[in-house]
């Protein structure tokens, strides 16, 4: 047994269970990797889609400043 780093919930292990398998807490939700063994550590995974969507932002609000810039120059 060990906590969701997320959500301190207690979690089940399967007995079998191996470094860097993935375990979800069904509790938060969180995507969860076995860093260590003795004793088992968890880390949160990040999701991938979250980070891209705020990129895609980021990168929107880029484009805006220069298309402001441009438009004032010419």
């Amino acid at each position: 047994m060990v906590r969701c780093p997320e959500c301190n919930t207690i979690l089940s292990v399967p007995p079998d269970i191996s470094l860097y398998d993935r375990i979800y807490c069904e509790e938060c939700g969180a995507l969860l990797e076995v860093i260590g063994l003795d004793p088992i550590l968890l880390e949160y995974v990040p999701d991938f889609e979250d980070e891209e969507m705020e990129w895609e932002e980021d990168w929107e609000e880029e484009e805006d400043f220069f298309e402001e810039a441009l438009d004032e120059e010419w």
